[in-house]
């Protein structure tokens, strides 16, 4: 079935190419994670599509892949040590969840009763990377349980998040990393359903699928079919590669900017607010703008004043201001002259795919695609220039080579 429709793509693609030979080029394509999983030989596909919910896994997620079970030490929510050592020769489950995470208490509400207690042979550990133990109670009290015999429950830790982060590198709450016998041998993201466990329980500990095993049909790496940060580097001018270096100061503007330039920003209507900052803003009212939206989570004064300068001199494009802590809303909203929006509240998906490691930072969309990404931003002047390079006259989002 996957190469039926391979092939009436294909014959699509003839097809418009046939009426318009320059729709191809219109924008640089970016590192897509997604298509590489469907160069997997059939029965493999077949096999990890249904694990993964009958969907394509990124596939920055399969690299991983037999990467050993971090050495570390924590302390349990009852203050006793957990030795990660300790489970290397066992099936393991490592839930990475936030106190904050609404999909983690849907989660939690039945880790015990209806999934854990069928698999008596796994250790479930989670791991709450933001949730201290006062917010992991408080957790369970919402949700009207109490905190499961049968899994182990670590708080935030700094060390240990950043083990998972550089190991395995999962991007959404929830995620499940796992082991067999000290190996990563299955990545789970998003809400695990008993059905689903049954599933990925015979991925990771039945059939020990690592990294080299992940061939195409000519038995060679699907990731030679990736395209790397060099490729895209390539579809720029010169020219154009040199006004996205005028900008990077810390390595991520090029990174995000090449991962994520020419997607479409997948905008949609705001269905749920969970926090407790109540904003107006709908993403979709933006679909047709030259958007701004900056990264930010704190009060300094001196940020503050880089953002609203950058808003008045930049009147005739959209500005949005994401709070990515949910903290102080109220008191940022009154000091910011553009409109705030909580990550609390349901914004678009592409927000959790961008890794910005400083803030204020900035994602450039227009009119529905993705033009370029700004990090660390400390200057006016090149603030402003970014929004030549990214939105305008010079925007690197053009014809390849242009």
């Amino acid at each position: 079935m996957k190469k039926i429709l391979i092939i009436i793509m294909l014959l699509f693609l003839v097809a418009c190419n046939s009426k318009d030979t320059n729709n191809d080029n219109k924008y640089i394509e970016p590192i897509n994670e997604q298509e590489v999983f469907s160069y997997l030989k059939d029965d493999l596909y077949n096999l990890l599509y249904k694990a993964n919910d009958n969907k394509e896994i990124e596939t920055y997620l399969l690299e991983y892949l037999g990467n050993d079970l971090i050495e570390y030490s924590a302390y349990d929510i009852n203050d006793q040590i957990i030795d990660f050592n300790n489970y290397k020769d066992k099936k393991v489950i490592i839930e990475i969840a936030g106190t904050w995470c609404n999909h983690c208490k849907e989660q939690s509400l039945y880790h015990n009763e209806e999934l854990l207690d069928k698999y008596k042979d796994i250790t479930f550990i989670q791991f709450f990377n933001e949730g201290n133990k006062n917010q992991i109670k408080a957790f369970y009290a919402e949700i009207g349980k109490t905190i499961p015999d049968n899994i182990i429950v670590i708080p935030e830790d700094n060390i240990l998040s950043n083990l998972i982060l550089d190991s395995y590198n999962p991007k959404y709450y929830p995620g499940f990393l796992f082991f067999n016998e000290g190996k990563l041998s299955w990545v789970k993201i998003s809400s695990l359903t008993v059905d689903e466990m049954d599933l990925c329980y015979d991925v990771a500990f039945n059939n020990n699928i690592f990294k080299d095993d992940l061939v195409d049909n000519d038995n060679v790496s699907i990731f030679t079919h990736k395209r790397g940060l060099e490729d895209v580097k390539n579809d720029l001018s010169e020219s154009n590669y040199k006004l996205l270096e005028s900008l990077d100061n810390d390595g991520d503007t090029i990174k995000n900017t090449l991962s994520f330039i020419g997607k479409e920003f997948d905008f949609y209507k705001q269905y749920e607010n969970a926090s407790n900052y109540n904003c107006d803003i709908n993403f979709l009212d933006y679909l047709d703008s030259d958007l701004v939206v900056i990264y930010f989570n704190q009060s300094d004064e001196s940020k503050v004043k880089l953002i609203n300068d950058f808003y008045d001199s930049n009147t005739d494009i959209d500005i949005i201001v994401l709070n990515i802590t949910d903290e102080d809303n109220e008191e940022l909203a009154l000091k910011l002259k553009p409109k705030l929006v909580s990550i609390m509240n349901q914004v678009p998906k592409m927000f959790n795919e961008v890794v910005f490691k400083e803030v204020p930072s900035a994602l450039y969309i227009q009119k529905g695609i993705i033009t370029g990404a700004f990090s660390n931003i400390n200057d006016l002047d090149l603030f402003n220039q970014s929004v030549d390079i990214f939105l305008k006259d010079s925007s690197i989002a053009l014809l390849k080579n242009n």
